[in-house]
């Protein structure tokens, strides 16, 4: 994270919010130097020679809006003519009335030779009516003056319009002239092209053409889809003969001899066997002799095949129809494919024909409107000739003038006011650079914008000025108490900037003495008590501890002790009015409390307390002035940084967040303590370079803050 000093007013990323912060702290400046501007303005008024304003008004003549004429150049007279109004427009009469050639006329008109006064010339085009001021110290001379340019002007306009109307008439006659013989040429031209292509006997001709096109292109359509018919079919016919082989297999079955002739010696042995029981007994050798050839004979019988089968290849029947099929495909398709190839040279032949045809009613329909065009602009110019004929016999429009000048006799008041006012501005603009030069000198942080902005760092709360009618209240930190809820809201932004990294160890801490750490540190800490979380608040302030006195409680036992193992925990831990909020003072000041903090027994005593409590807070003293926060920087989950409004300066904020960077802390983030203080108070920390307590307060010594701290949380643990 870097910091840069920097201007905040006309930074370029600056916010309307911002701007209107630095006017809300620094308006006195601007407004001061703005009085003082009006004075000196005022001063001048007086000062000056009285100024008389005469005036008159006059109704002109003026263009329309919007004009019918369409055929003509913007060059020509006609526009303001024809549209029964002015040669001129509103704007240019008023540029003409206040043109220096003009005014000089109207000067010898008046008989000005000197103090000629200054003219004015407003205009309201809704109603075409021009005001004309003279302003001077002579008034009879600005009547004068008046009425000489209002007069000279509607004598101009009367001889301006009377000679547009002249001239323009001449004007539109010689365009009458070259429109006839436009149209007599484009006449003579279309009709010698028409005679020339013999355009109507082309046009029976070509319709003729196109309906036998028509009727060529239709069947070329069908020529293709039966062309594309028979493709298919030859190509299914190649198909099929390339899976159909020229010759295919045959198996011949026949009776095998070898068989039949084991069938005929079976039968002679059973014959034979037959024979020999008629004369011996079935046990008999001549039997059983018999008995075991029948046995043989019938085993070779039953292994030999009774039929034999024989390959051999035979030409395919199904070829000859399919090659039938293909050459008829193909003979078909030939036919068809050489009548499509006629019927395109064809329809080639009749399209370019019908090309040549187009081309000459291309140009038959673009003489014909040109000769229209011609046409309606010289039936146009005669209308508009009847038109101007017509307004010269009508009187032209005049200028009126609706009022004259009249000599005045009381001076105006309008220089003065617009002195009061540039001086009165003047000021002001001078106020504004010098409130930016304070701003820029100016590097104190006045808001939490300022915080986000200059520094780099979150600003998780901001703590008002308290008055003491308000201090009671806070105390209790209740529900219903309004200004506690700073420190509710300084609750959340904790809450919110620990959301990946919960926080269970904080530490507070400011740059400078008297910021508030402290009172910050005991309200924080009874916040998060009353959200319903355990809390220990210790005070690491083995200097000038503060925790005890805002409590009032007995310090005799607390950090110190524990550290230098002289007392137990329980023993030194205090409750308070709110049963989740117990505190850890400092104990006696030990004249080492750098070498105590960072020691081991240090880091025991806070990871006991972590497993006691939800939430450490740990308050310690400021961290420019003595070495005893860095140390708990890196002991700690993050760090508060504790900033007084329009005190702390950007550069102690940006060392301060250095030394806790190296330090390896983490600065979750800033408050901004006394919003709106224009004297913050400097107590407590003046004698941080010595080690020791100049004064020890008596126990029960209380305050305003003491105060405070008894109405909070009681009034320790001897009074429980």
């Amino acid at each position: 994270m870097s910091f840069e000093h920097g201007s905040e007013l006309g930074s370029p990323g600056l916010s309307l919010k911002e701007y209107l912060q630095v006017v809300q702290r620094r308006w006195p400046t601007v407004a001061v130097a703005t009085v003082l501007g009006a004075a000196v303005g005022i001063a001048a008024g007086l000062a000056s020679v009285p100024s008389f304003r005469a005036s008159g008004t006059m109704m002109v003549p003026v263009v329309p809006l919007t004009s019918n004429v369409s055929v003509l150049d913007g060059g020509n007279p006609l526009g303001a003519v024809l549209a029964g109004g002015a040669p001129e427009s509103f704007p240019t009469q008023i540029e003409l009335l206040q043109s220096e050639g003009f005014l000089k006329e109207a000067r010898e008109r008046a008989a000005i030779q000197q103090d000629a006064p200054g003219v004015s010339v407003e205009g309201e085009e809704t109603t075409a009516t021009i005001t004309v001021s003279a302003e001077g110290p002579r008034p009879k001379l600005c009547a004068n003056m008046v009425n000489a340019i209002m007069s000279l002007h509607q004598e101009r306009m009367r001889r301006q319009q009377t000679d547009a109307i002249t001239r323009t008439i001449a004007f539109v006659q010689r365009q009458i002239g070259e429109a006839e013989r436009k149209l007599q040429e484009s006449d003579r031209k279309l009709l010698i092209f028409r005679r020339t292509h013999r355009i109507d006997e082309a046009i029976s001709a070509r319709e003729s053409q196109a309906r036998e096109l028509v009727t060529l292109r239709s069947r070329a359509r069908e020529l293709v889809s039966t062309v594309g018919a028979l493709a298919g079919q030859a190509a299914a016919a190649r198909q099929q003969l390339v899976h159909e082989p020229p010759q295919i297999k045959q198996i011949i079955t026949s009776p095998n001899p070898q068989f039949q002739v084991l069938q005929v010696r079976l039968s002679e042995l059973k014959r034979e066997r037959a024979e020999l029981l008629a004369e011996f007994r079935e046990s008999s050798v001549e039997v059983q002799t018999l008995e075991e050839k029948i046995r043989e004979v019938s085993a070779q019988s039953a292994a030999t095949p009774a039929e034999i089968q024989q390959e051999t290849h035979v030409p395919n029947p199904k070829r000859p129809s399919l090659e039938a099929q293909l050459a008829q495909a193909e003979a078909a398709l030939k036919g068809n494919e050489q009548e499509l190839r006629s019927l395109t040279a064809r329809i080639v032949e009749e399209s370019s024909t019908r090309v040549e045809d187009g081309q000459l009613e291309v140009t038959l329909a673009r003489m014909t409107v040109e000769r229209d065009a011609v046409q309606d602009e010289w039936k146009t110019l005669m209308n508009r000739l009847r038109d101007l004929q017509l307004r010269a016999q009508v009187p032209p429009l005049e200028t009126r003038i609706l009022s004259r000048a009249e000599i005045p006799t009381t001076p105006v008041t309008t220089r003065r006011s617009s002195q009061v006012m540039i001086f009165a501005l003047g000021a002001a603009l001078l106020g504004v650079l010098v409130m930016a030069l304070q701003e820029w000198v100016d590097d104190r942080i006045q808001s939490t914008e300022h915080v986000e902005r200059f520094a780099g760092l979150a600003s998780l709360g901001q703590i008002p000025v308290l008055d003491p009618t308000q201090r009671s209240e806070l105390a209790t930190l209740g529900e219903g108490a309004m200004v506690s809820e700073p420190y509710r809201s300084l609750r959340a932004g904790v809450g919110f900037s620990s959301l990946d990294q919960p926080i269970r160890r904080l530490l507070i801490t400011s740059p400078h003495q008297g910021d508030g750490k402290t009172l910050t540190a005991l309200n924080l800490a009874a916040a998060f008590a009353l959200d319903g979380k355990r809390v220990i608040l210790v005070d690491a302030d083995l200097r000038r501890p503060m925790l005890h006195r805002l409590m009032n409680l007995p310090h005799e036992s607390g950090l110190s002790m524990l550290l230098s193992g002289q007392a137990a925990l329980e023993a030194c831990l205090c409750p308070t009015g709110i049963p989740t909020l117990r505190v850890l003072p400092a104990g006696v000041l030990p004249p080492n409390p750098a070498e105590l903090l960072g020691s081991m027994a240090m880091e025991d005593v806070l990871a006991d307390l972590e497993d006691r409590a939800d939430l450490v807070i740990v308050d310690s003293p400021p961290c420019l002035p003595v070495t005893d926060p860095l140390i708990l920087a890196s002991r700690v989950d993050g760090v508060l940084l504790v900033l007084t409004a329009g005190r702390t300066r950007r550069g102690p904020l940006r060392h301060a967040y250095r030394l806790l960077e190296r330090a390896r802390g983490r600065v979750i983030g800033v408050v901004l303590n006394r919003q709106r203080r224009e004297a913050p108070e400097r107590e407590g920390y003046e004698g941080y370079g010595e080690y020791g307590e100049t004064s020890q307060p008596s126990r029960g010594r209380r305050g305003p803050t003491g105060i405070l701290a008894g109405a909070a949380f009681g009034r320790g643990r001897s009074e429980e």
